[in-house]
């Protein structure tokens, strides 16, 4: 796996695996699964929250062991 997670944080940026649709695309067997991303105006966090779309791996649907909340270098803001 190149020493890389679902969620990085490297240079100052942050990293984030979005998205897998399929779970024969890769040598090991992951679960179809997304991100979901909730930004908050005026905040400098953000919530990732993974979302698995089968039972293969855990129960389909929310997945809170892999939910993180990331900062980011300013406030959100809708411009």
């Amino acid at each position: 796996m190149s020493g890389r997670g679902h969620v990085e944080r490297k240079w100052g940026t942050n990293f984030v695996n979005c998205a897998q649709l399929s779970k024969y695309h890769s040598f090991l067997t992951r679960p179809p699964m997304s991100r979901h991303f909730t930004f908050t105006a005026g905040s400098r966090s953000v919530l990732v929250r993974c979302y698995l779309y089968d039972y293969t791996h855990a129960p389909q649907g929310w997945y809170q062991k892999a939910e993180r909340l990331l900062n980011l270098s300013k406030p959100f803001a809708l411009e």
